[in-house]
């Protein structure tokens, strides 16, 4: 299996089903507070 950003996005999509949750979800880990999504952070 090569390891490659589009095979970890794909497992990724297909285990939640969502690529924009996946999306989010990965976001969230590696930067828990989001300037884009500071109100949504604070809310």
């Amino acid at each position: 299996m090569p390891r490659s950003p589009r095979t970890a996005a794909a497992v990724g999509v297909a285990v939640h089903g969502n690529q924009v949750y996946s999306a989010r979800s990965m976001a969230l880990t590696v930067v828990p507070q989001d300037p884009t999504g500071g109100k949504a952070g604070t809310r």
